[in-house]
């Protein structure tokens, strides 16, 4: 970080106070631009109904943003402060399931909504694969990032009871 703001010209101070205000203007900033690309995936996307090159590098902005936000949450140990052992990982990870549970239904459900009433079973056993696969990949995505937040917090609290 220190030589990302180098070479922007920023000057580095001892400051903690002054950090942390830079830091969240930093953040303030990160956080305008993304309301910036989803506004532009709203008004370019949704309402004038403009094809994907228009509107295609706002879609990538809110991911990248999103994912890195994720990741650095979970790697600072805050993506999910009420786990801090193996006992409330699990117990973490059941609640998990049912609300993925519960969003894969309604993925499901929009759907079929969207793409109308299967017809045959090849459509139906699509239906069910891809609720499979949107519940899977959610439950992932939750076990992987609560993994490694756990393991950061676990690190955390054994270096300071030493």
């Amino acid at each position: 970080m220190n030589k990302l703001k180098q070479w922007l010209g920023i000057e580095t101070v001892a400051d903690e106070r002054t950090q942390m205000r830079e830091l969240r203007a930093f953040h303030q900033a990160g956080l305008f631009i993304v309301v910036l690309a989803i506004l532009d995936l709203i008004v370019r996307g949704f309402i004038l109904d403009r094809p994907a090159s228009h509107w295609g590098a706002s879609l990538v902005y809110v991911i990248v943003y999103v994912f890195y936000a994720l990741v650095k949450m979970a790697l600072e140990g805050i993506y999910d402060t009420e786990v801090d052992d193996e006992h409330s990982f699990k117990k973490k990870m059941k609640q998990h399931f049912w609300t993925n549970l519960t969003g894969g239904l309604f993925f499901a459900i929009v759907m079929l909504f969207l793409r109308g009433m299967p017809e045959t079973l090849n459509d139906w056993l699509r239906v069910l694969v891809t609720f499979v696969v949107v519940i899977a990949f959610l439950q992932l995505y939750e076990w992987v990032f609560t993994k490694i937040s756990l393991r950061r917090t676990q690190k955390e609290l054994d270096q300071s009871d030493s």
